[in-house]
């Protein structure tokens, strides 16, 4: 995974893992990250 600054906004992406990324319980492939969310690396 890899989290980016782009336009003032932190952005999660899961770089294809094989277990996935998760952000409050949903696999993603992207999520703009926000206060609270509960991120899991697979």
């Amino acid at each position: 995974a890899e989290i980016r600054l782009e336009e003032g906004r932190y952005v999660l992406y899961d770089l294809k893992s094989t277990n996935g990324t998760r952000v409050n319980g949903q696999r993603i492939e992207h999520h703009v990250l926000q206060d609270g969310d509960v991120v899991e690396f697979g």
